[in-house]
């Protein structure tokens, strides 16, 4: 039994130390909000905050988030987005 418990600590901590950090934090996120600014032709088209974090899409088109000022659902498709956790 002790042999396993050791061995489970190890494989853990060599999975955490094979992480960057940016890998741990995609991963490991905790629903902090974050600032949304999109631009289309070089003109701001979005200046958001999220109220938690923001979801990525399965086929990497886009990105969805609940808004802070409005309090609704925004989804975005293909754009040029910059997106910074607070």
């Amino acid at each position: 039994m002790k042999t396993k418990h050791l061995l489970t600590l190890t494989l853990t901590a060599v999975a955490l130390t094979a992480c960057t950090d940016a890998e741990f934090d995609k991963n490991l996120r905790w629903n902090n909000p974050a600032s949304v600014i999109c631009y289309s032709n070089g003109i701001k088209t979005l200046d958001d905050v999220s109220t938690g974090s923001v979801k990525f899409s399965e086929n990497g088109a886009g990105f969805y988030y609940r808004s802070k000022v409005t309090h609704k659902f925004i989804q975005v498709v293909r754009s040029e987005c910059t997106i910074k956790e607070l």
